[in-house]
């Protein structure tokens, strides 16, 4: 609820054209999936066929030549690699009802290359820690930001803490991969989901905690967190996915739900002193 109408564009898509864009259009609004146009200052329009764009969809402007872009209030997500490799574009606008941005969408980019502060944030999403070999110990991410986006803060060896606001509502997969100094975390109260390799390779993570509400833990989501001894009740997950805890060698027990409706493969492989009961 407040995101789920804009994560999922909806069934019945139409195809449409006009001389600027590619486009889906579904009953709740426009996911724009291409750019066609010429001109190199692009200004997102609020609507087309008399529906909000609400999207700009995966590879949209993947290696376009456009120097600018400007955001309109409807547009909610940026999807995976919507500008990546738009190496003039320099900048961006109209961000601040930005809820997702997904993964490397403004990679590769002038824009991108010129962010020099450690935190990118782009509108209510946290796009990326910019300093992986950052000294410094700990991390906030101030109230207001909703999503944290794919391998936000992948390959951070210098972070040991990071503190989550309670506004947060999704982080995405791979968030905090590899961050090998981070001893342990506190999920916020809305996030249901921790997502394919969240913590893989987090090796010194010792504890991680979070709420009821989480009801999946995805692919590889604490793969070889190898000092992990201690994770919260798990009596409200129904999907365990595959690989999700292999290589936890030091998680001695683990209750499996009632409700549980999948156990995927080797979800607990090499987990060497652990019972499960």
């Amino acid at each position: 609820e407040g995101w789920s109408q804009y994560k999922v564009v909806v069934s019945s898509l139409t195809l449409g054209k006009n001389i600027d864009f590619e486009y889906y259009e579904s009953k709740d609004g426009i996911e724009i999936s291409k750019y066609i146009g010429n001109s190199k200052e692009v200004k997102i329009p609020e609507e087309i066929n008399g529906k909000p764009v609400i999207k700009i969809g995966n590879n949209a402007f993947v290696n376009s030549k456009i120097t600018s872009v400007e955001f309109n209030e409807n547009v909610k997500i940026i999807g995976e690699k919507a500008f990546y490799n738009s190496k003039d574009l320099e900048m961006i606008s109209g961000t601040d009802h930005i809820e997702y941005v997904y993964a490397y969408a403004f990679h590769n980019t002038k824009w991108y290359s010129d962010q020099f502060q450690s935190l990118i944030i782009i509108g209510k999403a946290f796009y990326r820690f910019n300093d992986t070999f950052s000294l410094e110990r700990e991390i906030t991410i101030d109230e207001g930001i909703i999503s944290i986006s794919p391998y936000a803060f992948e390959n951070c060896l210098g972070v040991s803490e990071i503190n989550l606001p309670n506004s947060l509502l999704e982080i995405d997969k791979g968030a905090f991969k590899n961050c090998q100094n981070l001893l342990e975390m506190s999920l916020p109260l809305n996030i249901q989901i921790i997502d394919d390799e969240t913590f893989s390779n987090c090796y010194r993570l010792k504890k991680v905690s979070f709420d009821r509400n989480v009801y999946m833990i995805g692919e590889k989501a604490f793969s070889d967190c190898n000092l992990l001894k201690e994770i919260s009740s798990l009596e409200n997950v129904q999907y365990i996915k595959n690989q999700a805890f292999d290589g936890c060698s030091m998680i001695s027990e683990v209750k499996l739900p009632a409700g549980l409706k999948e156990l995927g493969k080797n979800a607990f492989r090499n987990c060497l002193v652990l019972e499960i009961s």
